[in-house]
């Protein structure tokens, strides 16, 4: 038995609004859900959480989740989106911290949210993954 994909992520943040306003105008994402203390994001074959730092601190219902320090998440993107990608987070005002082409040719662009999380938009070919086209499914 293997493990076959990523359902869910989880980041933490301390203001809320802020996080969603950059996730939803920024990345793009749509909201599944949201409350007081949480936010959920549909992506094609995940789920991405935002859940407010403090308040997780103090929840006992499950075990406890990492909320110290900054966390990493990855979003694929196609070759041909690199200057789009690059066009949009400019016009929004968002830092480019680090652009960069790896050994195998992939590419990666890394920026931060507002939480301070690192995000990376990079291509699937990083870990050798296809991006089939026409398709919205990630194959190895």
């Amino acid at each position: 038995m293997n493990a076959k994909a990523i359902l869910e992520s989880v980041l933490y943040a301390e203001d809320l609004k802020s996080t969603e306003k950059f996730y939803t105008e920024v990345l793009g994402l749509e909201i599944y859900s949201k409350d007081s203390y949480h936010i959920f994001f549909k992506l094609e074959h995940s789920m991405l959480l935002i859940f407010d730092k403090e308040h997780t601190k103090q929840q006992d219902t499950l075990p406890q989740h990492g909320t110290e320090s900054y966390g990493h998440l990855a979003f694929a993107m196609l070759e041909s989106e690199i200057q789009k990608w690059k066009s949009h987070l400019n016009k929004l005002q968002v830092k480019i911290e680090k652009e960069l082409r790896w050994e195998n040719g992939a590419y990666s662009i890394y920026f931060r949210d507002p939480a301070g999380n690192s995000i990376e938009l990079v291509t699937p070919d990083l870990w050798e993954f296809n991006y089939y086209s026409g398709s919205t499914s990630l194959i190895k």
